[in-house]
């Protein structure tokens, strides 16, 4: 992606800002229409307990995919990790050399960014 322009990059953003704040103001009413249509169809597809597609010739299609509770996959071990950052260097060594504790980079989950828009 090209650097952008910095001069003018926030003039750019309030334009857009601006348009975008108008249209949530001009058409918010149907914002949260589709909103509560969405919510109507994903409550009508949990309730039946299975996904479905509405396909409307020459006009498009509507996918649907009702809520799902997490599903037990099984047990997993877990170390208590303050009780293993409170053993000597050597207890820890010892457990990490024996293939027991490994030790793994972990990340925050990515954060794709947000637009809040609040109109007044």
């Amino acid at each position: 992606m090209a650097a952008a322009n910095p001069a003018k990059l926030p003039n750019d953003r309030r334009a857009l800002a601006e348009e975008l704040l108008g249209l949530h103001r001009k058409h918010g009413d149907v914002f949260a229409r589709m909103e509560d249509l969405k919510r109507a169809l994903r409550e009508s597809a949990t309730a039946a307990g299975e996904n479905f597609k509405e396909e409307f010739a020459g006009e498009g299609v509507v996918k649907v995919a009702g809520r799902k509770d997490g599903k037990f996959k099984g047990i997993v071990p877990t170390i208590d990790q303050r009780a293993f950052i409170a053993l000597s260097e050597a207890k820890r060594n010892k457990l990490i050399e024996s293939g027991v504790i490994t030790m793994v980079n972990e990340f925050t989950q990515p954060f794709y960014g947000s637009v809040t828009v609040e109109v007044f």
